[in-house]
């Protein structure tokens, strides 16, 4: 590995689309550079004079890898082999667009058509190929953007080292979220999406008309790929049952990721209720898994226990309707949340704090903690004081009671008081 690694690069050529590759070339006609259609995983052409390319990531090579290209085209830029009307930059896009869906991925296993997609917008079929998935449909347009058509290939080993999360549709009883965790990002317009999720409704799949599969465009180990009882085949010829059950079942067969739900109660079984959250001024919702936690719909988050150094919370005990919180990361990229209902919060940081998860900022401030029994500084040993989270938590849950209890009773007097103040008044009345 090199000791400087390049994070940009300048240079000036012609844009050129060929046979096999979109080429930068010099004045002289050569290669500045080459990037094959088939590294290629998306573009976008959503700045004013620029384009980007994805490039498709492997898992086997080197931990540094060039990930994105960028270039500028000037009024003045004249591409070659990209004919249409428009801006250079928006021309050399669409030919590129053209070639990747000449890519030979291999044939289709098999697809799922019309999906309603919530990361990225828009409506989308989804194919699986032995090594691939491919996402292509109309992006739906938002405000003055323009939708159109848009195409997504995404290796299967991206998906392959993330997982499916499967939720129940908050807004229809008949649907699930399917949200699949992708290992690189892909790029939508100005987003840079980790998560894809589409809803898929649960329709029974019958035998006059089952999803087909071509088994043999599948490699030998997706098609002998097994259920966890290792007695029934992921993969059918004809797939039949629901349509919730079978897209998960082609996903692992053909990626190994595996289908999570969230955590259920273990009092009533039933699924732990999402907590609803904003981020960056999108509603959305915190819903609770094994090994994660994961915030939808758009932009979809899947974030693992693991990731988190702390989940810092803002506004406890203050009295306000609602709290924040941020997610402090391993890597550095921070996420900021807002209005988390006060009284949800003790169930939600309860699941949290089963999987060892660091909270912080749980504590009341000093004035709401007067005149209630707590264990004062003294009087902790320093066994207690390691045990930090345990015994500011508590303390946080004791003083949001106590907050809501205080304002219970003001209400209450108040009440009393509004109500003598009243008889009062009609008996003077009543005297005259």
């Amino acid at each position: 590995m090199p000791e400087t690694i390049s994070k940009q690069a300048l240079t000036w050529g012609v844009p050129t689309v060929e046979d096999k590759a979109f080429t930068l070339r010099d004045s002289e006609g050569a290669a500045i550079v080459e990037v094959p259609f088939n590294t290629i995983t998306g573009v976008d052409a959503g700045g004013k004079t620029d384009f980007s390319v994805q490039l498709e990531y492997k898992p086997d090579d080197d931990e540094v890898m060039c990930s994105e290209l960028k270039f500028h085209c000037p009024p003045n830029c004249e591409p070659k082999n990209a004919p249409g009307a428009g801006a250079a930059h928006v021309r050399t896009a669409a030919a590129i667009k053209k070639n990747m869906g000449k890519t030979d991925l291999g044939e289709v296993v098999c697809e799922f058509e019309n999906l309603n997609f919530l990361a990225p917008k828009g409506t989308f079929t989804l194919q699986l190929y032995a090594a691939h998935l491919r996402i292509a449909g109309k992006l739906q347009a938002r405000g003055a953007a323009k939708g159109g058509e848009q195409e997504f290939i995404i290796p299967m080993a991206s998906l392959g080292k993330g997982a499916v999360y499967s939720l129940e549709s908050p807004t229809t009883m008949d649907a699930k979220w399917l949200c699949l965790a992708l290992t690189k990002p892909v790029k939508v317009g100005a987003q840079n999406l980790t998560v894809l999720t589409f809803q898929a409704d649960k329709v029974e799949v019958g035998d006059d008309d089952p999803i087909e599969v071509t088994i043999a465009a599948a490699t030998h180990e997706q098609a002998a790929a097994r259920t966890r009882d290792g007695k029934e085949k992921l993969l059918n010829d004809k797939m039949t049952g629901l349509l919730t059950d079978i897209i998960p079942r082609a996903l692992r067969a053909m990626s190994g990721a595996i289908c999570v739900e969230p955590l259920k109660d273990q009092t009533d079984g039933e699924e732990v209720k999402p907590v609803q959250v904003s981020h960056v001024g999108k509603e959305g919702a915190f819903y609770q898994f094994e090994k994660s936690l994961l915030f939808a719909p758009n932009p979809t988050l899947a974030i693992s226990h693991s990731s988190i150094t702390d989940i810092t919370f803002d506004g406890i005990g203050t009295g306000g309707h609602t709290v924040a919180l941020k997610i402090n990361r391993k890597t550095g990229q921070n996420l900021d949340f807002a209005g988390m209902n006060s009284g949800e919060v003790s169930s939600f940081v309860e699941k949290l704090r089963e999987r060892g998860v660091t909270l912080l900022g749980l504590e009341a401030p000093r004035t709401l903690l007067d005149g209630m029994s707590s264990i004062s500084d003294e009087s902790m040993s320093d066994n207690e004081s390691a045990t930090h989270d345990d015994t500011a938590d508590s303390s946080g849950d004791e003083a949001i009671a106590g907050a809501k209890r205080k304002r219970k009773d003001k209400k209450e007097k108040k009440a009393k008081k509004a109500k003598k103040e009243k008889k009062e008044k009609k008996s003077k009345k009543e005297k005259k």
